[in-house]
Formats: C-alpha cells, sequence, structure tokens
C-alpha cells in the first residue's frame, strides 16, 4: 500500500492527502471535534453540542463517526501536523485488515500449514476493491479487521467452547461501528446456520437448536453490553438519517444489469463516479490468485458436493443482496445508502476468500483446472470489453488478464512450494498496489499543505470572535472548508453535514430560504433569521493573491458562497486578518426569548420562505404589516419558451439549444433597504446547467440545494438599477413561477428586535449540554428557542421541571408566566439511562456467566 500511495503522490510522499470526498467534509472536522472534546475535558459534548448546526444530539456522531481505537491518533498529533495522524490511522487500518484476517485463516483454517497462500490472501483481503475504493470513508474499515476476530469466536462457539470471546468481540463491535456491526450480526446470522450445515454430520437437531438457541442468547448479552450507546443512539436516528429517507417497499425489478458486475473484478475498477449517482456497481475486486481460487474450490473433488451447494446458497444470497433494491436495503438498516454503495460488499469478498483459501489448499491444479480457468475468463473478458465503462481502460483489463494467466502458469509450472508461495505472493502483492494505484488516482484529493492551511487561516479568525462561556452567540461565514468547520474551530455555528443532522433541523433551514439537502445544511440568512437563531458575526472571505508560488502551492483558495450585502458593510466591520474581515450583525436576539400564542401556534409552509418570514414577522410583533414586500420587476428572456401548467405553474425551457438562453430582472432601488430574491428550486444544478449574475458579476451561491432559496442582492442602493441574470444551459424545464424580488422593511424589523429583547434570556453561562440565565416576562405566555427540539433537553423554571413544546416543526419552546424567572436547561440523551441500565444488568450477566464457567470447569 505504501507504494502505490509513494507512486500516488500522496503524504507524506507527497502532497495529496487523504481528504477525498465525505473523508474531507465530514469525517476529519469530527476527528478534530473528538480531539478538542478529550483533550479539553469537555465531557458534555459527549451528548450535545453547539456546534453541530444550531445544536444537535451527539450521541450519533459519536456512535458512527468516532469509537474507533485508530482514532486516537488524532489525540497525539498537533492539529498543524493533522494529515500524519489522517496517514498513519488509514495506514495501520489495512495492517490491522490484514492481520485479522491471517489469525482467522490460521485460527480455523490450519492456515499456519500454507503460510504463502495465507499473506497472499490476507493481504487481498486487507486491499480488496472495497477498501482501496472506499479509502475516503475510513469509518468503514474497521468492520474489516473485527469481522474476522468475531468469525472465529462465533465458530469456537458454534463448536461448544467458551462464549465469553464471542460476546465481548459482539459487544466491543457494535460499539466501534454499530452500522457496519449492524451487516456483521446479518452475515453471522446467515453463516451460523452455513456453519452447522457443514459440520452437522454428528449432530441431531434437537443439539443443532441448541446451538442457535444459545447463540442468540450471547447475542443479545454481547448487544446488551453496548447497550448504553446503541440505545440513545436508536433514538437519536429516528430523528435524523431516518427521517429523511424514503421507505422500505418491494419491488420485483432488479436495480442493476448482473453481468455488469464482472466489470468490477477488473484491476482499479474506481473513478470518482463509482461512488456518488447509484446504484452504482459493487466494488468486488479481490485479485486473480483469490479468483482462481473461488473456481477451483466449486471443481475441487476434495470439498463435498453439500458444501459446495450450501457456499453457492450463501453466494445466492449475496447476488440477490447486489441486484435487487428490496434485499440491498435490508442491508442498510432499510435505506439506499446516499453515495458509497453495496456498503456491505467487503463480506462478499471476505466469503469468497475462505472458499478461495479452502479450493487452493486442498487441490493440486491440473492442467484442465488451467484450461477451464482461462476459458472462463475469456468469456468473462469478452462480456466486459461489449460495454464501456467510465472506471476501466483496455490496458486495465489487458492486466487483469495477464495477472490471471501468470496466476494460472505458476501454479501449474512451478513445482516448488516455496519457489511457488514467493512467485504467488510477489505478483498477487504487484497486482494489489496496481490495483490500489488506479482505485485512488483519479479521485479528487485535497492538498495537505493547503488544508493544515485552512485550519491555521480559520482558527486564527474565529479566535478573535469566539463567544465566552457567558455570552452566546452564533458565527456564520460566506465561506467554507466544509460544512463541519463550526465542529473543527469550536464555535456556534449554522452549517452541518452528518448522517446524524436532525430532519427537523435541514425542514427549518429549507422553509425558511436557506440550503437543506440530503444530510447536511448551509445558511444564508435575512435580518430576521440572524436575529432569530442569535447570530452576531459573519467572517468574510477576501481576496488572496501573492508572486511567491510556493506559498501558493501551499495555500487554501476559499471559494465565496454566501451573498450578504446587508452586512458586509464599512460600518459593521469590526476585525479583520490577513485572509478575512469580521463583521457584527447590528440586530440580533439571544438564544430564548418571549413569545405569543400566535407565534408559538404558527406552521411553515414548504418552499414558501417569503410567507413564512412575513408570517413569523406578523406573529412577533402582532402587527400586519410584512417584513418582506414583493416589489416589480421587469423580465426580459432570450431564446426562452414560457408555458403554463394547469396549476398555473410559469414553465419555462429553451428554444433554440445551440444558442444562449437567459432570463434578466430588472429593478431600481427605490429604497436603501436589503432587497432579496427567491431562487426557485428547479434551478438547483449541480453540472453548471445555471449561472447567476448581479449587475453583471458572478453571483455568489451554492448551485446546489434542495427547495427555494432566498438570496440577498442589494443594501444601501436607493436610487440604483439592479439586474439579476439568469443563463440557462440545460435542455429540460424550469418552473420560475416563485421568481420574485421583495424589499425588505429594516424601521419595523427593528421595533420587533427591541420588543423581543425586552424578554429576553440574560445569560448566565452555557456549555455544550446546558444553558442558564434568567429572564423577565411582561405578558409572553411561551419562551421561544433557538435550539433544535429533542426531548433530551429538560427545562426547568425557578427549580421547577416544564414541558417543553416544538415550535415550528423544530425548535424548543416551553411555557411561562408573567414575571422574574430562573431559567436551566439541561440536555441528557433519550435512553441513556435505560441503556446504560440495560448495560450493567448485562455486565453483571456476563460476569456471573464467567464465574459459572469457571466453576464448572473446576
Amino acid at each position: 500500500m505504501l507504494v502505490a500511495w509513494f507512486f500516488n503522490d500522496f503524504y507524506p510522499f507527497g502532497t495529496k492527502s487523504f481528504l477525498a470526498i465525505d473523508f474531507n467534509q465530514q469525517f476529519v472536522d469530527l476527528y478534530i471535534f473528538m480531539r478538542n472534546t478529550i483533550r479539553s475535558g469537555d465531557w458534555g459534548s459527549f451528548f450535545y453540542s453547539f456546534t453541530k448546526s444550531l445544536g444537535g444530539n451527539m450521541v450519533g456522531a459519536w456512535a458512527y463517526y468516532l469509537m474507533s481505537p485508530f482514532n486516537l491518533i488524532y489525540l497525539l498529533v498537533p492539529v498543524d501536523h493533522i494529515s500524519y495522524a489522517v496517514f498513519i490511522s488509514v495506514w495501520l487500518r489495512y495492517g490491522a485488515m490484514g492481520l485479522a484476517m491471517a489469525y482467522y485463516l490460521v485460527k480455523r483454517h490450519n492456515g499456519q500449514e500454507s503460510p504463502y497462500l495465507t499473506i497472499a490472501l490476507s493481504s487481498a483481503y486487507a486491499l480488496n476493491g472495497f477498501a482501496v475504493s472506499y479509502q475516503m470513508a475510513p469509518i468503514f474499515m474497521d468492520a474489516l479487521w473485527l469481522m474476522p476476530l468475531l468469525l472465529v469466536a462465533l465458530e469456537e462457539l458454534l463448536d461448544g467452547k467458551s462464549p465469553i470471546k464471542y460476546i465481548l468481540l459482539l459487544a466491543i463491535t457494535m460499539v466501534i461501528q454499530y452500522y457496519m456491526g449492524y451487516m456483521i450480526c446479518l452475515f453471522i446470522f446467515m453463516y451460523t446456520f452455513y456453519y452447522l450445515f457443514i459440520h452437522s454430520q454428528n449432530h441431531s437437531i434437537q443439539s443443532l437448536t441448541g446451538k442457535v438457541m444459545r447463540l442468540g442468547g450471547y447475542s443479545l448479552l454481547g448487544i446488551g453490553l453496548s447497550a448504553f450507546l446503541m440505545l440513545p443512539n436508536i433514538y437519536n436516528l429516528l430523528n435524523s438519517k431516518a427521517a429523511l429517507e424514503s421507505t422500505l417497499s418491494f419491488d420485483w425489478e432488479l436495480q442493476i444489469n448482473p453481468l455488469d458486475i464482472f466489470s468490477k473484478y477488473m484491476i482499479g475498477a474506481f473513478d470518482n463516479q463509482s461512488w456518488s449517482s447509484g446504484p452504482n456497481l459493487p466494488n468486488l475486486y479481490m485479485g486473480s490468485l483469490a479468483a482462481f481460487g473461488t473456481f477451483i474450490y466449486f471443481i475441487s473433488d476434495k470439498i463435498k458436493r453439500s458444501h459446495k451447494v450450501a457456499s453457492l446458497v450463501i453466494l445466492l444470497i449475496f447476488f440477490f443482496s447486489i441486484t435487487h433494491e428490496f434485499t440491498s436495503k435490508i442491508w442498510h438498516m432499510g435505506q439506499n445508502p446516499a453515495g458509497f454503495f453495496y456498503r456491505f460488499s467487503w463480506i462478499v469478498i471476505f466469503f469468497l476468500l475462505v472458499l478461495a483459501f479452502q479450493g487452493l489448499q486442498k487441490r493440486l491444479i491440473k492442467s484442465h483446472d488451467v484450461f477451464i480457468g482461462l476459458s472462463l475468463m475469456f468469456m468473462i473478458h469478452a462480456i466486459v470489453i461489449a460495454k464501456d465503462y467510465t472506471f476501466l481502460s483496455a490496458e486495465q483489463q489487458q492486466l487483469s488478464a495477464l495477472c490471471f494467466g501468470l496466476v494460472c502458469l505458476i501454479l501449474y509450472f512451478v513445482k516448488g512450494s516455496v519457489l511457488k508461495g514467493i512467485l504467488l505472493i510477489f505478483l498477487t502483492f504487484t497486482e494489489l498496489g496496481v490495483n490500489a494505484y488506479y482505485s485512488q488516482e483519479d479521485i479528487n484529493h485535497n492538498n495537505a499543505f493547503k488544508f493544515e492551511n485552512a485550519l491555521s487561516v480559520i482558527d486564527q479568525a474565529i479566535d478573535e470572535i469566539r463567544p465566552s462561556q457567558d455570552d452566546f452567540y452564533r458565527i456564520s461565514k460566506t465561506f467554507y472548508r466544509s460544512k463541519n468547520d463550526p465542529m473543527t474551530f469550536n464555535y456556534p455555528g449554522l452549517t452541518n453535514f452528518s448522517s446524524s443532522l436532525e430532519g427537523t433541523t435541514r425542514d427549518l433551514y429549507e422553509r425558511l430560504g436557506n440550503s437543506g439537502i440530503d444530510a447536511s445544511v448551509y445558511y444564508y440568512g435575512t435580518p430576521l433569521t440572524d436575529a432569530l437563531l442569535g447570530v452576531k458575526y459573519f467572517v468574510n472571505n477576501e481576496s488572496f493573491s501573492t508572486d511567491n508560488q510556493k506559498e501558493m502551492d501551499e495555500t487554501y483558495i476559499f471559494p465565496t458562497d454566501v451573498t450578504r450585502k446587508d452586512v458586509i458593510q464599512p460600518d459593521n466591520l469590526v476585525g479583520a486578518t490577513d485572509r478575512f474581515s469580521l463583521y457584527q450583525v447590528q440586530h440580533t436576539l439571544p438564544i430564548a426569548f418571549g413569545i405569543s400564542d400566535a407565534a408559538m401556534d404558527l406552521t411553515l409552509l414548504d418552499n414558501m420562505p417569503i410567507l413564512n418570514q412575513n408570517a413569523i414577522g406578523q406573529a412577533l410583533t402582532g402587527s400586519k404589516d410584512f417584513l418582506f414586500e414583493e416589489v416589480p420587476i421587469k423580465k426580459e428572456v432570450s431564446n426562452l419558451k414560457q408555458g403554463l401548467t394547469e396549476n398555473g405553474d410559469q414553465i419555462f425551457s429553451r428554444e433554440d439549444p445551440s444558442k444562449e438562453s437567459s432570463m434578466r430582472i430588472t429593478l431600481t432601488a427605490d429604497t436603501d433597504d436589503a432587497y432579496f430574491i427567491t431562487i426557485p428550486q428547479s434551478l438547483s444544478t449541480h453540472e453548471s446547467e445555471v449561472e447567476l449574475y448581479l449587475n453583471g458579476e458572478e453571483f455568489d451561491y451554492r448551485s446546489k440545494f434542495g427547495s427555494d432559496q432566498f438570496f440577498n442582492i442589494a443594501y444601501q442602493e436607493q436610487g440604483q438599477e439592479l439586474e439579476f441574470k439568469i443563463d440557462i444551459k440545460a435542455d429540460r424545464q424550469f418552473n420560475l413561477t416563485n421568481l420574485k424580488v421583495v424589499r425588505f422593511n429594516q424601521k419595523e424589523f427593528e421595533k420587533l428586535v427591541k420588543a423581543r429583547k425586552q424578554e429576553g434570556l440574560e445569560l448566565q453561562s452555557w456549555g455544550s449540554n446546558y444553558v442558564r440565565g434568567s429572564i423577565k416576562i411582561e405578558e409572553s405566555p411561551w419562551v421561544f428557542t433557538s435550539i433544535p427540539f429533542d426531548k433530551g433537553w429538560q427545562v426547568k423554571v425557578d427549580g421547577q421541571k416544564v414541558e417543553t413544546q416544538v415550535v415550528w416543526d423544530s425548535l424548543l419552546a416551553f411555557p411561562i408566566e408573567a414575571g422574574y424567572h430562573e431559567i436551566e436547561m439541561t440536555f441528557i440523551p433519550k435512553g441513556l439511562i435505560i441503556g446504560s441500565l440495560l448495560s450493567i444488568v448485562s455486565l453483571v450477566i456476563f460476569f456471573l456467566l464467567i464465574l459459572i464457567r469457571r466453576h464448572h470447569n473446576r
């Protein structure tokens, strides 16, 4: 693997870090968050954090991302050199995977008697197509070294030996990676019947049933040991990932062409398009030796026919799991993955490698084996050649054929076991290395030096405005390194990308005109939402240039993704660094303040950001005046034809695809107030199908979104003509019904803020999972908070617990009476107490089991 990384220019040999795709946008930020939490002793961050969007339950994040022992490396390496920790943590995982597989083969298949074969196939397992292709998702890799260890314990248990190792390893597996652990549990269920069938000659049905029942009991005990983490995580899942996906439904159709699977057995069958859009193809590469060994297993006369039939049944289940959507969803907890498809394909590889080991271990290769094997190879290559694959070149197919042919020749012609073993290991190592090189060559990896530069310069800016423990506010930015920047730099932010993101938070963002798509949220904001969510500062991205080429090569250039003319004004400037300028939001509200029944009962609508924000403004002020008033605009279209649907929607499409198409919107600002434009969801693009321009300059925004967006286009520009241009470069229909421009009523807004501040919370202190302060209520019956609703929040008013309520289907509120009150809010994850009790009970049973077995043995 090191050789492949060297030639691929990976850090520390070159400039490319492992930070690609989700490793760059999710995992590394969470690893730094974990580092900050443990080193600072902020134990509340195990439960909750205001660095996760508006705030969120962190149990799911810890359970899914952060429990691997290899993550401890991040605690030891300084943040300035975090790329070393990234490199070492991934590198050691590969070693652990290979070592675990070798341990399994030695313990369960006498691998020590075939050392060269054990080394070769263990390496094939460690560097399989799933591992090297999905290296940008290191959380998956822990399962690959855990399962061989667990399978050793499982087989020993089924053989009648002690269950202690199995119980402990199952608990550890579920704690380290519950998601992949769930897949391992499914495989254990299948494999148990497979194993008992193969070894059932001298056992009665009653005996076999007893083994299965005991295994079920011990499995429950193992899962019970992990309940302290699993149970609160299940509650978190119900409000996050599970709330964002479609339901499980059965369909007879296959989701991929089964013949396409053969292409994934070629060297380097992976590229930048092979993980994102799907369903894609499973990564099943395991090398020529393993492929030939699997073939030998099924033609070997030394392996019983009944064993081969049982193996075929398991492979048939895997086949349907790959080709059939419903069955595939079962492996993925009832949902289609958002990228990184067929996350169980490594289990298929593991099973095939075990079969290959048995086939090659028990048979002397004969001439007809080579002939049939080569014939099958030519047939498979003929199938693959008949179709074009983006990830497969003629060179890769030729290399794959060559390696397979050489394996056959070495196994047949070389008679000395030592020479044969050395040649097979050398060929396997070379083939695995070449596969890793090709698989990782075309992925967009971050520059390691630029990444460390980004960490340094952002932290420098945030450090000047990071809130203290007696002053809570949120910080927004016009740029990002990742949506998880708040987690990395330890400040209450507004962006987040996480599988544990609360679905209701995403919905709130979308209904207020901000980006919420898949499992992420991104904030643009208006003066009203800034105030409601407690936004006090904006960090603005400034242009950077230098004549020093080396410095330029190691400097991270941030794209600007947010336009906020109303905030980025000279009067609001409060500080600056070499890379950024810092601006203060003039009118904002505390984390909690009093609201009326009308505001409490408000329902926000989908794709109606203007209507929703006006309704909020009216409910908070009791006025009928609108904060956002629509203004007349002129629309000029070029090479666009317009149509109307039955519902009256305005649909636009290109007339002549060979010509430029655009819509030009003009208006004259009649006041100095801020102006905003709604951009309909149909203008969302990930392929540069749409480009936006403001007054002739490219408009800064996030081009991909899931609902109508609300963008600021003018401020302090009274009497000036504004031009907003939409260039359309795609031959599809665009629904532009909601394309409108509105003017913001600044005076009415300032009245709103002043009135709500009078009943605002005076903060005394806050932490990751608590808020304390006092509040004086004159007439409002409710206290609104900008904290996402979660049943784990416990609120006490003057020491007495009150029931919390959800407001706007997303945020936390609670009832209150007029007068002066002391407020205390504390977060304890739902399920933590019960889960901890279950783990304690399971632990007691576990130790009793150990004592009973020791007494029985004596």
